[in-house]
């Protein structure tokens, strides 16, 4: 057993460290225009896997054995190796004016870029609050089953997988129509529906009700990770990509973590129910203060100006022409403060190309 704890260990320290380098490199292998389909049939793909992957190990087990369920796993891992060999060679950002990566000191250098960057900054303190906040539902499921429907205890697994199915639902249906809703406002929405499904959940009066509710907090999942995704590859460098999606992983697990040692505290003290109605309403509280932030940060944020000799962020990628501006608009427009930051018009011979698919005008005087 302590060897078996040894390798369940290093595999999650291997996946906190794949998930972040997989999240990076996005940008450089997809054009911009295609990141919110990247990464939905990434988190399609993620949670597919994990939803299916409980059941084929159920049907193998009494077939084969366990060792044999255990080394067919090893074998897809040996596979997703080979499949990435097939991957062109990414020089890292570090390397590209010769500088050598240090670990601590580039640690340091991701956080301080997320603590002066007040849009990234908002936004991660966000995403941590809320998985703070709604994490509790993975330990509170299981009580609120048995104490308040007082159902067995497989019944749980159908509220779980009602989960799983809300975020294939919404990978699917986002990766689809998700470019046409700014990344920022996408995220937002995530957290106030996650949240909303488990404070409604809290007051369910049946099984099916319930399901229905984890059901539509799992759309709000995927709406969140496709959201924060997408966003951080688009607003972060290249250069401190990976550094950021390090941080904010990091974060998310340690929120998890946090989130299910006062959800098993809270639901000992108050009951599954009013757990569900805590985390919830606490969940929305945090949502709106991140939109009042967020839109702050937008406010204040002024964009650079147009340079022609300035390289795009990633040159392998044609297309790479979404930037700030939109969600700045975007969130400008829903907060109705269309009227902030309007550009003027250009004068006689100035050149004006337009960007964004809400055609944020930049001039350029000739």
């Amino acid at each position: 057993m302590p060897v078996l704890l040894m390798l369940v260990a290093a595999r999650a320290v291997a996946g906190q460290v794949l998930q972040p380098a997989a999240r990076s490199v996005i940008p450089v292998l997809v054009p911009d225009r295609h990141l919110e389909s990247a990464n939905s049939a990434i988190g399609f793909g993620a949670n597919g896997m994990e939803a299916i992957g409980p059941f084929v190990a159920a049907a193998l087990l009494d077939v084969i054995g366990l060792r044999a369920v255990l080394l067919i796993d090893v074998a897809t891992f040996l596979v997703s190796a080979a499949l990435l060999i097939g991957l062109p060679a990414l020089r890292p950002p570090a390397l590209q004016d010769g500088r050598r990566p240090r670990i601590v000191a580039d640690v340091v250098t991701g956080l301080r870029f997320m603590a002066t960057a007040p849009l990234i900054r908002a936004v991660t303190l966000g995403f941590v609050a809320v998985v703070v906040c709604n994490g509790v539902d993975d330990v509170a499921l299981l009580f609120l089953v048995r104490d308040s429907f007082h159902a067995n205890a497989s019944t749980t697994g159908y509220l779980y997988g009602a989960v799983g199915v809300g975020l294939l639902a919404g990978y699917l249906i986002l990766g689809r129509r998700g470019t046409r809703t700014p990344m920022s406002v996408l995220f937002l929405l995530g957290c106030a529906v996650s949240s909303l499904g488990n404070l409604l959940t809290g007051l369910a009066w049946t099984l099916a009700a319930a399901f229905t509710l984890q059901l539509l907090r799992g759309v709000g999942l995927s709406a969140m990770d496709i959201g924060v995704n997408t966003l951080v590859q688009r607003q972060v460098p290249a250069a401190m990509t990976g550094r950021v999606f390090g941080t904010l992983y990091g974060a998310v697990g340690a929120a998890a973590a946090i989130s299910y040692l006062t959800g098993a505290a809270l639901v000992e003290t108050t009951g599954p129910r009013v757990t569900f109605i805590v985390a919830g309403s606490i969940g929305l509280l945090c949502t709106i203060i991140i939109i009042i932030i967020t839109t702050a940060a937008v406010i204040r944020w002024h964009p650079p100006k147009p340079s022609v000799a300035a390289p795009t962020r990633h040159p392998d990628c044609e297309g790479n022409r979404s930037s700030t501006v939109e969600m700045a608009v975007s969130l400008r427009s829903l907060h109705q403060l269309r009227g902030v930051g309007a550009s003027p018009r250009p004068r006689r011979g100035a050149v004006s190309r337009r960007v964004g698919s809400r055609g944020v005008a930049r001039q350029a005087v000739s």
